[in-house]
C-alpha cells in the first residue's frame, strides 16, 4: 500500500541547525521507503505559543502580528494541504512536526502502520515541569493533566496532543468541518459551534450564545455570536490560540465533538530542541526519579 502524506512545518524566525539537517535526511528515509511525500508546507513567521499573551490585546495597530502566532500558521497549513497541489495532488494524510522537534527514522512509517485517523508521537516540554505533551483533560472540563508515568511501549488514548510529530488523516479534518458551524463574536472573532448542539435549540431562530467563566472568581459573562457575513472569505479555524490554550487544545476538541480522540505511541520519542537544550527521554526519566526522591 502506497501512502500519500504532505508534511506541515509551522516555523518560527530561527531553527536550530541540527533540526535541518536531522528533519530532511528523516524525510528522504521516510519516502524511499515507498510514501509518497507530496509538498512539505512550510509557514513561517510563527510566534512561539509564549508569546500568545503578549500578542492577543494589542492596540490594533499592532494586530498585524497576530497573523504570526502559530494557530494563524497551521490554518495555512491546512488549508493548502486540503485543498491540494497545483497539479492536483491530494493527500490522504498530514504530518504535522514543529521546527524545534526531531522524530526518530522510521517515526512517519511506523505511525502510519497503526491505521489510526489521529496519532502522534511522544516529545517532552524542556522547561519545568518537564511534561509529555500529550493530555486528559480533567474531570472538571477546566484545564488539561500531562501523560505523567505513562505505559512505555504502549498505545494510549488522551484527549489532546501537541502537534510536533502527529499523523491526521484528512477524514479528521472533514468530519470536524461538516460536524460545526462557525459564528462571529462581538469582537469580530470567529468560534466555531458543533452542529449537535444546535439540532438541540427548541427555537429554530436562537443564537448561540458563548458562555465563559472566569477562573478563579464567581463571574460568568456571556457573549451574543451572530453569522458571518456573507462576504467573509476567513477560512474554517481548525486551530485558535485563545483562553489560556494553545492551538493543538483546539483542535483537540473539535475532533473530540465529532467522535474523535487522539493516541500517541509512546514507542516513538522525539527529540525537543531549545536554544541550549535538547529535551530527550532520559532527561525527562532522571527529572521523574528526582521529583520522586528516587
Amino acid at each position: 500500500m502506497t501512502y500519500r502524506v504532505d508534511i506541515g512545518i509551522a516555523c518560527g524566525v530561527n531553527q536550530n541547525h541540527k533540526w535541518w539537517s536531522g528533519i530532511m535526511g528523516r524525510l528522504l528515509i521516510e519516502q524511499r521507503s515507498g510514501i509518497e511525500i507530496g509538498q512539505i508546507l512550510t509557514i513561517g513567521s510563527a510566534l512561539p505559543d509564549f508569546n500568545k499573551s503578549e500578542v492577543v490585546g494589542m492596540p490594533l495597530l499592532e494586530q498585524k502580528k497576530r497573523g504570526q502566532l502559530t494557530d494563524i500558521n497551521r490554518n495555512e497549513i491546512t488549508k493548502r494541504f486540503i485543498s491540494g497541489g497545483s497539479n492536483n495532488w491530494k493527500a490522504d494524510w498530514l504530518f504535522q512536526i514543529d521546527d524545534d522537534v526531531l522524530f526518530p527514522e522510521g517515526a512517519l512509517s511506523n505511525l502510519l502502520k497503526l491505521k489510526k485517523d489521529f496519532v502522534a508521537g511522544l516529545y517532552f516540554n524542556p522547561n519545568p515541569p518537564k511534561n509529555p505533551i500529550a493530555y486528559f483533560r480533567n474531570k472538571d472540563d477546566i484545564g488539561y493533566s500531562s501523560l505523567y508515568n505513562y505505559p512505555y511501549d504502549s498505545l494510549v488514548q488522551v484527549d489532546s496532543v501537541g502537534m510536533g510529530c502527529t499523523l491526521i488523516n484528512r477524514s479528521v479534518f472533514e468530519k470536524i468541518y461538516d460536524g460545526h458551524e462557525v459564528w462571529v463574536r462581538p469582537n469580530g472573532s470567529l468560534l466555531v459551534y458543533p452542529k449537535k448542539n444546535i439540532k438541540q435549540w427548541k427555537d429554530k431562530h436562537a443564537r448561540p450564545i458563548e458562555s465563559l467563566t472566569v477562573y478563579g472568581e464567581v463571574a460568568e459573562y456571556k457573549m451574543p455570536l451572530i453569522r458571518p457575513k456573507e462576504d467573509d472569505n476567513r477560512w474554517f479555524p481548525f486551530y485558535s490560540m485563545e483562553y489560556l490554550r494553545t492551538e493543538d487544545h483546539h483542535f483537540c476538541e473539535l475532533a473530540d465533538n465529532v467522535g474523535i480522540k487522539p493516541w500517541v505511541d509512546t514507542r516513538i520519542v522525539c527529540e525537543h530542541i531549545k536554544p541550549g537544550v535538547t529535551m530527550t527521554y532520559e532527561d525527562y526519566r532522571e527529572f521523574v526519579n528526582e521529583r520522586n526522591g528516587l
